[in-house]
């Protein structure tokens, strides 16, 4: 039987708090290769940081802008300099803005585990 592809977290606090809506997609060298997200909420960025060091996440590829034609999309899930998303430091260390996209590095740290 095929695993499924729901990506689940540590659960904390309630036997609930694996889940965030995000699955895995095959690529060329694993059935687990990429991850598929929704852009965070302002409710699930804590959740979205915590995939992101759980799964031992080096690159995110965000398809959309924070707002588009009026609309918020998702929330700006990226501190402007540092930020603590519960347990999970994030800094940005460097950021290119250019009219089409934006490359930002980030260092990301888990205070409980250093």
């Amino acid at each position: 039987m095929d695993e499924p592809s729901r990506v689940k977290l540590s659960i904390l606090g309630s036997q609930f708090g694996d889940y965030i809506n995000a699955n895995y997609i095959p690529g060329a060298n694993s059935r687990k290769e990429f991850i598929a997200s929704q852009g965070p909420l302002p409710a699930t960025v804590n959740d979205f940081w915590r995939m992101i060091w759980e799964k031992n996440i080096r690159t995110i590829v965000m398809l959309t802008r924070c707002n588009e034609q009026g609309r918020v999309k998702c929330e700006q899930y990226w501190p402007a300099e540092s930020k603590h998303y519960n347990n999970i430091i994030v800094k940005t260390t460097s950021e290119i803005t250019l009219d089409d996209w934006a490359l930002r590095d980030f260092e990301v740290k888990n205070v409980s585990s250093s």
